[in-house]
């Protein structure tokens, strides 16, 4: 029988930005260099980017009725056996998170093979919360459960989701955790390094303490943290990537009375310099609201570069960030547990350049891009 080509379903794919953009883009090239049919259906006005091997197919109507409409015909005609690929995240398809008739129709289309990867599931229910927070929990709660019944496989950004999916669809099958690799290349020439070094506004030799993300839930902690670390010390400056930084810095880090010549701010990069920049690092600081995980690519980025992260516990963090020695995790929730570690480790050079080589290590044998595809592909052989 032949193998299935490759249809991946998403919400966002370029040249819009997001997260499950990248990676929806990143699969499914590494798919078609494996040698697999790769198509990509996503909202679109006009074209979605292009690349060899990919063929992508913008959807004018998105996922609403009358893009659903579209999507069955243009899909009937397409070579069979065919496999759906559904980059799930519910707020990304539609009706403000909850697209029912969406996953009505995949529950619905039995003539092709269905696997859903969880990028996140569904909104929580809570007696605490206001009504209008619980409907949209019940609609998507809903929208999860059609479509971890119908699907032939399921599989998961982090092993949380499957036990938040079980807790209101007790059914479910048994989902294959899937990690997000990093969105930005994981290679850096020591050439480049030096450029960026050179361009940095810093004197030689400094010590540069990073951040990568977007400066949201932890834009207060991550502050607190970093006042703390440039307190009186020239010597250590903080480089600020990620869109929002500028911001983040106006409005978190100045009323702190940090000294903004110690702060620098590149502004919008590409992905390549975003790599640059971060291999140009002392070490990053990355605190999250639910722990390190994996499916927090600003993490994957400077693990797989060799940089080491200091970063916190959570409800999400996997076991395997705990023993394996890949990264720094402060042993209390506070901005001041994270500068302590962070102060520890820059006295220490040994165990920093050992835990980033460690760091590095795990995410070539735990979460990169390769291994997606291994796993992907090793369910039809």
């Amino acid at each position: 029988m032949d193998r299935p080509d490759w249809h991946i379903l998403t919400g966002e794919y370029p040249p819009t930005p997001g997260g499950v953009s990248d990676y929806t883009r990143n699969l499914a090239c590494a798919l078609a260099a494996g040698g697999e049919r790769v198509h990509v259906w996503a909202p679109a006005r006009g074209g979605l980017l292009e690349d060899p091997q990919v063929s992508t197919h913008p959807l004018r109507h998105g996922f609403m009725p009358a893009g659903l409409r579209e999507l069955s015909r243009l899909l009937d005609v397409q070579r069979g056996p065919r496999r759906l690929l559904v980059q799930y995240v519910p707020q990304a398809f539609g009706w403000k998170g909850m697209n029912l008739p969406f996953c009505a129709w995949l529950a619905a289309r039995r003539k092709d093979e269905l696997w859903v990867m969880f990028h996140e599931v569904a909104v929580g229910v809570s007696r605490r919360a206001p009504w209008r927070h619980n409907a949209l929990g019940v609609v998507t709660q809903t929208m999860a459960s059609l479509l971890a019944a119908r699907a032939d496989r399921l599989f998961v950004s982090v092993p949380e989701w499957e036990r938040f999916l079980r807790s209101f669809f007790p059914l479910a099958r048994p989902a294959t955790w899937l990690p997000i690799p990093s969105n930005v290349p994981t290679e850096v020439s020591a050439s480049a390094i030096a450029r960026v070094r050179a361009s940095l506004p810093i004197p030689a030799g400094a010590t540069v303490i990073g951040h990568f993300g977007t400066y949201g839930l932890m834009a207060s902690s991550l502050a607190a943290s970093l006042a703390q670390i440039l307190a009186g010390r020239g010597e250590r400056f903080a480089l600020l990537l990620g869109r929002g930084a500028k911001q983040f810095v106006e409005q978190k880090l100045s009323p702190l009375g940090v000294d903004l010549r110690r702060v620098v701010v590149p502004g919008e990069l590409s992905g390549e310099k975003v790599a640059a920049h971060l291999a140009a690092c002392t070490l990053v600081i990355q605190p999250y609201p639910d722990g390190i995980s994996s499916r927090r690519t600003s993490a994957m980025a400077s693990l797989a570069l060799g940089v080491a992260i200091v970063t916190n516990d959570g409800q999400q963090t996997e076991d395997v960030w705990r023993a394996s020695g890949g990264v720094a995790i402060a042993d209390e929730d506070t901005p001041e547990a994270l500068a302590r570690l962070v102060d520890d480790l820059l006295h220490a050079d040994a165990r920093r350049l050992d835990m980033a080589t460690r760091g590095r290590d795990l995410y070539g044998r735990q979460f990169a891009l390769a291994r997606t595809v291994a796993t992907l592909r090793s369910f039809d052989r």
